[in-house]
């Protein structure tokens, strides 16, 4: 890799992200759990908090419509919060950080026109003031490739920095039905790593969410296990990073049968120089 594409890279997204983390306890493995609390969000006006009866705490912003709650779930994707449906219409979602024990929940009423956020109220917030470096990033625009066709994303490696150490075309029954797709394998992968590619690519237009998550406690002849699976859609092209929080590794799977035009590192940077 480059090394001046790198640092452009560094400089525009992983500094962004690091930015935030003096303000709050980070835990050993260097992943933190932190919400987003604006005072407002894309027209909800942030209306307080209750405390309910089993100790937990409830955020709600009045006046909201289904887009605020998206924007509340790209602010959370931003921190390192990801957001997994458990609802069908997809207006409930609970929020998990990798290798750490939080789990939040975001959710949008239509009749009451309400965003609210359950929280055990411990959990460290980010104001306007702590959010304003990511207001500014969201408002980054995007110049692609003059060559550029099909569905244009950063590769993974152009976006943690790092070059993965196996690519190879895998199988599997759980993914895109059983197609052969292709796959990359990476270490050294923390926390502002994993942020940098999310940034990147919810400036292209990529929605992400969590889609499963595996915990397994250390056991005798056997490591402790934390894997989130993160998908990246744009409704055409799907991107899953199979990421395990307390070894930093991740396994990456491109959806086959699908057009790509991947960034390498110095495209990147090129395409979110200001």
């Amino acid at each position: 890799m480059k090394t001046k594409a790198l640092l452009s890279i560094l400089c525009a997204l992983v500094l962004v992200c690091t930015a935030i983390a003096p303000a709050f306890a980070e835990e050993e493995n260097g992943f933190f759990a932190v919400i987003p609390l604006p005072d407002q969000l894309l027209d909800a006006t942030f209306a307080g908090r209750t405390k309910l009866e089993d100790g937990n705490y409830f955020y709600v912003y009045e006046n909201a419509a289904r887009d605020d709650l998206d924007y509340f779930l790209v602010l959370c994707a931003m921190l390192g919060n990801y957001a997994k449906p458990i609802s069908d219409d997809g207006t409930q979602y609970r929020l998990y950080v990798p290798g750490q024990d939080y789990m939040g929940y975001a959710l949008y009423s239509a009749e009451d026109r309400m965003v609210g956020i359950l929280d055990n109220g411990t959990t460290p917030y980010a104001d306007d003031e702590l959010l304003s470096s990511y207001y500014r990033l969201l408002a980054t625009e995007v110049t692609l490739p003059a060559d550029a066709s099909g569905n244009v994303a950063p590769q993974f490696y152009a976006g943690v920095g790092t070059a993965p150490y196996q690519s190879v075309t895998t199988q599997s029954a759980s993914l895109f039905d059983g197609q052969a797709c292709w796959t990359e394998y990476y270490d050294g992968i923390g926390r502002t790593q994993l942020q940098a590619y999310t940034l990147a690519m919810l400036l292209f237009g990529f929605e992400v969410r969590a889609e499963t998550r595996v915990v397994r406690e250390k056991e005798e002849n056997m490591d402790a296990m934390d894997i989130l699976q993160l998908s990246y859609d744009n409704g055409d092209a799907r991107i899953l990073v199979s990421y395990e929080a307390l070894s930093q590794t991740a396994i990456v799977y491109y959806k086959p049968g699908v057009s790509y035009y991947l960034l390498n590192s110095t495209q990147l940077a090129e395409a979110l120089a200001q």
